[in-house]
């Protein structure tokens, strides 16, 4: 139930965790992972740390790499940049690009040039020709008005070979998956569906609504 909730993006129903002993149930170590998640969703960055605590002072479960995965997330979503670098630095396993990718993504989010520079440095230690991880750097000074540093960047890029690998999307029509790329011609009918996608641009809301389209113009 409680990995339900969590899934479905109902955060503060899923933390039913007090429950369970109630019931006679003793959590395990999936247990946490999963009210962590919920934590991390909700943002209740205290409350994650209670149950992280709890979990191996009252349940001797030894934290996971997943645990402190969770923990990552949390402190990342939440903006506190210092303590998720410090535990990732301290916590007793490998640290691998995945977590110091999470503090990347973080960095830009927030904004802290000097944690994503060091969390992109290890990142670039483990896997030197990661393009996600220069680009994202790059875009960090960029949004700071660091043009030298992003331009230093990009250029390190062209001598090494990097480009940036497209994104795909799929979509599903009458049992038919087609996928694509943003400004894919590939398509043998992509004048046409071209010229579909700029009558509908050029239509307003309500005739969208009326051919049973949503609109949805949420850039978050």
């Amino acid at each position: 139930m409680i990995n339900g909730y969590a899934e479905h993006g109902y955060s503060e129903e899923a933390l039913l965790f007090d429950k369970i002993p109630k019931v006679g149930l003793r959590p395990d170590s999936v247990t946490f992972i999963v009210v962590l998640i919920a934590c991390s969703h909700a943002g209740l960055v205290d409350l994650g740390f209670y149950y992280f605590n709890l979990m191996s002072e009252k349940y001797r479960i030894k934290p996971s790499e997943e645990h402190y995965g969770c923990m990552i997330d949390l402190l990342c979503g939440a903006g506190r940049l210092t303590e998720a670098e410090n535990m990732i630095t301290t916590m007793p396993f490998q640290q691998d690009d995945v977590v110091w990718s999470t503090l990347l993504r973080a960095c830009r989010v927030h904004g802290d040039v000097e944690c994503g520079s060091r969390a992109s440095q290890k990142i670039l230690e483990i896997d030197p020709n990661c393009s996600g991880t220069h680009i994202t750097l790059a875009n960090i000074y960029s949004a700071k008005g660091r043009r030298k540093e992003a331009a230093k960047i990009r250029k390190l890029m062209r001598v090494k070979g990097l480009i940036k690998e497209p994104k795909w999307s799929w979509i599903k029509v009458k049992d038919w998956v087609i996928a694509f790329v943003a400004g894919d011609r590939s398509h043998p009918q992509c004048e046409y569906i071209y010229c579909v996608l700029e009558l509908l641009a050029s239509m307003d809301e309500f005739a969208l609504e009326e051919l049973g389209y949503l609109v949805n113009d949420d850039q978050n």
